[in-house]
């Protein structure tokens, strides 16, 4: 997870620009305020096997969540064979298309 990863892939990410690592973004993230992903919303990430992650969508108080994905990685993305691809453009962003997104929630760090 974040709080316990080392400085080197942040590091790598830095210099190369890379798709973190599926142990890298694993954690809650909330919205980033657009109108699809509200900061109510969050998500929870977890890695899974071939270098994959399982991708769960809560909204609000729902304790359960209303979207789940295996999503595994295909060049620069996350993808889930269903055209809602993840991108990391920075090591506390993971964006979404049109605008959609989510940021690291700190307050949730495991």
């Amino acid at each position: 997870s974040f709080a316990s990863s080392s400085d080197s892939e942040e590091d790598d990410w830095n210099e190369t620009g890379m798709l973190l690592s599926p142990e890298y973004i694993a954690g809650t993230w909330k919205g980033n305020g657009h109108f699809c992903t509200p900061s109510c919303c969050r998500l929870e990430i977890s890695p899974a096997c071939c270098g994959g992650i399982c991708v769960y969508y809560y909204c609000g108080c729902i304790p359960l969540p209303f979207w789940g994905r295996y999503m595994v990685k295909c060049g620069q993305c996350y993808f889930d064979c269903d055209d809602d691809n993840i991108w990391t453009p920075d090591i506390n962003t993971l964006d979404m298309k049109c605008g959609r997104g989510f940021v690291r929630n700190k307050e949730m760090i495991r």
